[in-house]
């Protein structure tokens, strides 16, 4: 009996578009001989560390002639669980609707992750990339060695991870986490052949020795080594836990002691977390590396030790302690599968949960917070999100040049950067509608969809002036307007006379107005 399926068509492998989550590894086209039709099946390998939950491909279809097949077909792959860098995809057919294709060409036009990123390109162009595929194998690869590592338990096990960390080189912190499993498959290795020697050394002095001997034995080697452990373990139990890690440090390999400075170190590292005392509850867990969950920790301490110097005034020197400690953060087996850009994440969030610009600025003294947060991120590149954009902003603080009278040459110079950083940064937005600022922030044509209403700013001679058509009430012997808090109010010298509008920006470009006049609410445009 002949084979069901039979294979058409081979397309290239390991085909990529340039920022492309995904790698399309291999695709075929096959025949089932029973029903005739044809069946493209194609291979595909996540290319990030967030996990992929949706694809969709575009089929272009040719047939023996190679003539097009009019029009391409869109395949949906739904509810998709591609952890990072894993392959998905080969078993799912797609029926070609037309069963004269005999080969195809294949792109991926959209993909959407697990944290809600969506990539979109319906012109990308896929072509066979040997380096993107060979870096993503290495991942993969890296991955797994990663995982038979955490899991390992004996000797054998360590070993087994650390073969698959040779082979990748250089690649990530392979070279350090080999290291670190031939570490510990040591140790498991030397606790085994204590057990063996410790037995074979009492029985070679009780022979030659006699019982004189095994006394003296026994108490130098047992006897002392267990009243020190005891020791050791009463320190541990009363809490005082870096006391303890000294006294099973010099215990040497006696039972578990050398577990057992671990756990005090952890334990330590967490006391010092409870009490508040950030920084060294960092240290303490960043040196602890793989050790349970000190890595995951050493992260948490992160935005309470900024906020210890950032409110109790740590000042410069406090600054550079914190950098400090996150420098050698990234390419040391000491801390577990952690990266730098894992250690921005929660500096990031610092920042964003700190929305009053009025925050990172002290009108007696211009260098204090903003030049703090300056020399924080200068341990990160330019090339991770935002980092550019940030050091930009905060060095435009720290020399003042945002909290200027000259505002509209500010805003006019920097509004990509202002733009690009709207929506992630409560303290830009803050900035932007400051009492004093929002004037030069406003300056435009803002007008709705249809063009019927507008709200227009203009400056002139060092003034702005207010134009309108929203429904409104003008009082008579008006002369000035203000902005106060988003709020508008016409007014005579001082006194107001009525309030317009209350304004709501929802974006650098846009803005939700409420009329007092008829209770209703316009969305306006900048033009």
């Amino acid at each position: 009996m002949s084979e069901r399926y039979e294979r058409l068509f081979e397309g290239p492998n390991d085909l990529y578009a340039e920022d492309s989550p995904v790698l399309i590894k291999a695709h075929v086209l096959l025949r089932d001989n029973e029903t005739g039709s044809v069946i493209a099946q194609i291979k595909f390998q996540n290319l990030t560390e967030t996990d992929i939950t949706f694809l969709k491909v575009r089929i272009s279809a040719v047939d023996a002639l190679t003539a097009p097949i009019e029009p391409s077909e869109y395949y949906i792959y739904n509810d998709v669980k591609a952890g990072a860098f894993e392959t998905f995809g080969q078993n799912k057919p797609l029926p070609l609707p037309n069963a004269s294709a005999r080969s195809y060409t294949v792109a991926v036009v959209g993909v959407s992750q697990s944290d809600g990123t969506i990539w979109q390109n319906e012109d990308a162009v896929w072509h066979p990339d040997k380096e993107a595929a060979d870096i993503a194998e290495k991942e993969l690869a890296y991955k797994n060695a990663v995982e038979k590592k955490n899991a390992a338990v004996t000797a054998d096990d360590y070993k087994a991870a650390a073969a698959e960390f040779a082979k990748l080189g250089d690649h990530r912190e392979a070279a350090q986490a080999y290291e670190y499993c031939m570490y510990e498959a040591r140790l498991c290795d030397a606790v085994e052949h204590r057990k063996e020697s410790r037995k074979k050394k009492l029985l070679i002095t009780a022979v030659i020795l006699g019982a004189l001997a095994v006394i003296l034995v026994i108490w130098f080697v047992f006897a002392v080594p267990a009243i020190n452990y005891g020791k050791a373990c009463d320190l541990y139990n009363a809490g005082e836990y870096a006391k303890a890690a000294e006294a099973f440090d010099a215990l040497g390999n006696y039972q578990d002691s050398t577990v057992m400075v671990k756990e005090c170190k952890y334990q330590n590292a967490n006391k010092n977390y409870n009490d508040e005392k950030y920084g060294a509850a960092f240290k303490g867990y960043k040196e602890l590396g793989y050790y349970k969950e000190s890595s995951k920790y050493a992260l948490e301490c992160i935005p309470h030790w900024l906020e210890s110097i950032f409110e109790k005034a740590g000042g410069t020197a406090s600054a550079k302690e914190f950098t400090a400690a996150l420098k050698d953060f990234d390419g040391t087996y000491y801390c577990g599968d952690v990266h730098m850009y894992d250690v921005y994440k929660p500096i990031a969030k610092f920042i964003e949960s700190h929305g009053d610009f009025d925050y990172w600025i002290d009108f007696n003294d211009y260098t204090y917070r903003s030049e703090l947060m300056l020399t924080v991120l200068g341990v990160f590149p330019d090339t991770y999100k935002d980092v550019k954009d940030l050091k930009q902003v905060f060095s435009d603080i720290t020399d003042s040049k945002m909290r200027t009278w000259n505002s509209d040459d500010y805003l006019a110079d920097n509004t990509d950067l202002l733009k690009g950083l709207w929506y992630d940064y409560a303290f830009v937005r803050s900035y932007l509608q400051d009492d004093l600022v929002v004037y030069d922030f406003l300056i435009g044509d803002w007008r709705t969809t249809n063009g019927d209403y507008y709200l227009t700013f203009t400056e002139e001679d060092g003034s702005t002036h207010m134009q309108y058509n929203l429904p409104h009430t003008r009082p008579d012997g008006v002369k000035y307007y203000s902005i106060e808090s988003m709020t508008v109010y016409l007014k005579d010298d001082e006194k107001h006379l009525a309030t317009l509008y209350e304004i709501t920006m929802t974006g650098y470009d846009s803005m939700s107005v409420y009329c007092i006049k008829d209770k209703k609410t316009y969305t306006l445009y900048r033009n």
